[in-house]
């Protein structure tokens, strides 16, 4: 009984960071909470320190403290190199804060560890895309159609975008690491202005050109500000800018509940 209740305890305790993480919402007492069970249960033995180190990369990123959350899933990973349920907990995190090389590196990892996993694929394909790793997008494509023929994920409106975007990257003749170092920029240049990226999502316009939304914790004037922060780091690095194949914008954090409706 003692067993069952712990996983229970353990169990509520990821749920409920889960459901703040997801939302992009934070509640003090919720993570006060979580952060004194899990600390409790790391003292009886109860939780795995790889899972522990989980816990506190979850919370510190609903907590908005990057470093934290960065540091505390590297330990997850190094604790527990070959468990999927720490690879779930950690991609997510690093892609929301804008982790682009860590996420990249992550997500090659769990790919080579778990290959034939419709789970573990899917859940790669959708970080690809929101990424812009379309070479791993497309392959992991392909292998998901194989074990999914009659999956409804296969014809699904946000599949449909993923085919455009890979379509147009591959027209413009553009690498992952096109993508991936506009990405960088951009999210270097508001780092430098002490603005801090609070979660990540992806669009994909009719003509397959790419919407990155970097959404920050402020309000609309101060995220137009900020999009304008970007557009001149990314002149002043690239003489190919990429405004015709993606482009970066900033948004306030509330603006992600119309972007899920869009998405649906």
């Amino acid at each position: 009984m003692l067993q069952v209740a712990l996983k229970q305890e353990i169990g509520t305790v990821f749920d409920d960071l889960t459901e703040l993480f997801n939302a992009c919402s934070c509640n003090d007492l919720v993570l006060m909470k979580a952060s004194r069970a899990i600390n409790k249960l790391l003292d009886a033995k109860s939780i795995s320190p790889a899972y522990y180190h989980c816990a506190r990369a979850l919370i510190s990123a609903i907590s908005a403290d990057r470093e934290n959350a960065t540091s505390a899933s590297f330990n997850a990973l190094k604790l527990a190199p070959k468990d999927a349920h720490v690879y779930a907990c950690v991609l997510p995190i690093f892609a929301a804060l804008g982790e682009i090389r860590a996420s990249s590196e992550t997500l090659k990892n769990i790919l080579h560890l778990f290959p034939d996993d419709k789970a573990v694929i899917w859940l790669g394909v959708t970080h690809a895309y929101n990424t812009f790793q379309f070479s791993t997008l497309r392959d992991l494509l392909d292998r998901f159609d194989k074990l999914s023929v009659n999956d409804p994920v296969v014809l699904s409106t946000r599949r449909k975008y993923m085919m455009l975007s890979l379509a147009n990257a591959s027209s413009l003749g553009l690498t992952d690491e096109y993508f991936t170092d506009r990405l960088e920029t951009a999210i270097s240049a508001l780092r430098s202005n002490k603005l801090e990226v609070r979660r990540m999502t992806s669009l994909t316009l009719n003509n397959g050109q790419a919407i990155v939304n970097l959404h920050l914790d402020h309000d609309h004037q101060t995220c137009a500000e900020s999009s304008f922060i970007i557009a001149e780091a990314l002149v002043e690095q690239f003489d190919d800018p990429g405004t015709d194949a993606i482009s970066i914008v900033c948004r306030p954090l509330f603006d992600l509940d119309d972007l899920r409706i869009m998405e649906d």
